[in-house]
C-alpha cells in the first residue's frame, strides 16, 4: 500500500469516526405534547387595534387568539387605521385602544409582546412565517389556547424564558422544543378538525378572505384582519388566496363600491366598447371562479371528514373578493 493510499484511507476512517460520534452524541429531538392548558389573562374591555404602521399590519392578527377560544370566551376585537369611528363604538363598547407600533418594531416581536401581555401561562404556541399562514392557523391557535407567534430571531429566547416546551410550526423553523410541523393548508385544516373531533365539536363554517388586501391597492383595505376573530369564534376553516383584481376594472365598468361584479350599473355613460367590457368582465370572472373553486374544495374537505358545512362568510371588498 503506497503512502498516498494510506493517507486517503486515514481520512476516510477519521470521517467515519466523526460521523459516528455525531450520531451517538447529538441531542435527540424532543417529543411533542399537545396541551390545552395555557391560560389567558381575561380582557376587561373590548380591544381596538389601531394599525398606525402598514409594515406591522400582519401582527394585528395575533390579538385574535387572545380574545376568544371558540368555546365560550369572547372579547370584541376591532381594527382601525386611525380614522374617526362611528360614535356608538366608543359609547357602547368603551374599547381599550392600542397602537400596534407600541408593541414592537416587527411582527415577530409584536406577537411575542402580545403573548406575554395577555397570557399568564403558556404551554404551547403556534409559530407562523407569514400573514397568510397566520390567517389559516388562527382558529387552531384560538381553540387550543395557544398564542400565535410570527417567526423571528427572538422566538427561541421567548420559548426559553417562558418555559414553553411545545410548539406547532406552520412551515419552516427549528426550535429546541417538541415540534409538531404542519406544512400546508390541508395539514393545518386536518389537524384542527382532529382537535375539534376529539372534543366532540363540529366545523360547519367556512371563511374566505384575501390576505393580499393588506399589501395591494384595493378599494377597502385590511378587511382580511376581521376574518381572524370571526373564524376563531365560529370554529371555521379559513380559505385564503390572491383573488385581487385591478380596481380600475370595476371603475371602468361603472360599478360602485358595493355592487362590483353584481351586474348593477351606475347611471353614467358607458366609457368602453362592448368588446372591451366583455374582456374586463372575463378577467374579473376568472378570479371569481377561483373563489368558487376554493369554496368547493373546502366544502369537500369538510364533508370527507364527516363535518357538515352550512355557513359561508366572504370577508373582503369588491377588489379583493370579486363576484361573478
Amino acid at each position: 500500500m503506497n503512502k498516498k493510499t494510506k493517507i486517503v484511507l486515514s481520512i476516510i476512517v477519521i470521517a467515519i469516526v466523526v460521523l459516528s460520534a455525531y450520531h451517538v452524541y447529538k441531542k435527540p429531538a424532543k417529543a411533542f405534547s399537545l396541551s390545552y392548558n395555557s391560560q389567558r389573562i381575561p380582557a376587561t374591555n373590548p380591544i381596538m387595534i389601531t394599525v398606525d404602521d402598514e409594515n406591522l399590519i400582519s401582527a394585528s392578527v395575533c390579538f385574535a387568539s387572545t380574545t376568544n377560544d371558540g368555546k365560550g370566551y369572547y372579547v370584541p376585537l376591532f381594527f382601525s387605521t386611525g380614522e374617526s369611528l362611528p360614535s356608538h363604538i366608543n359609547e357602547k363598547y368603551h374599547p381599550t385602544n392600542i397602537l400596534i407600533s407600541s408593541f414592537g418594531k416587527n411582527p415577530s416581536d409584536i406577537s411575542i409582546k402580545i403573548a406575554e401581555t395577555y397570557w399568564s401561562k403558556i404551554e404551547l404556541v403556534v409559530i407562523v412565517s407569514n400573514y397568510n399562514d397566520a390567517l389559516t392557523s388562527v382558529p387552531l391557535a384560538s381553540y387550543i389556547n395557544a398564542p400565535l407567534i410570527f417567526k423571528g430571531g427572538n422566538v427561541q429566547n421567548f420559548l426559553d424564558r417562558n418555559h414553553i416546551n411545545n410548539v406547532i410550526v406552520v412551515g419552516s423553523g427549528d426550535y429546541d422544543v417538541g415540534i409538531k410541523r404542519l406544512d400546508n393548508r390541508a395539514e393545518i385544516w386536518n389537524y384542527y378538525l382532529g382537535r375539534l373531533k376529539e372534543n366532540k365539536d363540529e366545523c360547519d363554517y367556512i371563511v374566505v378572505t384575501n390576505p393580499n388586501d393588506v399589501s395591494k391597492d384595493v378599494m377597502i383595505p385590511y378587511l382580511s384582519l376581521s376574518s381572524a376573530p370571526l373564524a376563531s369564534y365560529r370554529k371555521a376553516i379559513v380559505v385564503t388566496n390572491d383573488y385581487t383584481i385591478e380596481q380600475s376594472w370595476i371603475n371602468q365598468l361603472g360599478y360602485g363600491t358595493g355592487d362590483a361584479g353584481s351586474g348593477e350599473r351606475g347611471e353614467g355613460p358607458d366609457t368602453l366598447t362592448d368588446d372591451d367590457e366583455i374582456v374586463l368582465q372575463k378577467n374579473i370572472n376568472k378570479k371569481a371562479i377561483k373563489i368558487d373553486n376554493d369554496i368547493d374544495y373546502a366544502v369537500s374537505f369538510l364533508k370527507e371528514r364527516k363535518m357538515d358545512p352550512q355557513y359561508l362568510a366572504l370577508v373582503g371588498g369588491p377588489v379583493s373578493l370579486p363576484m361573478l
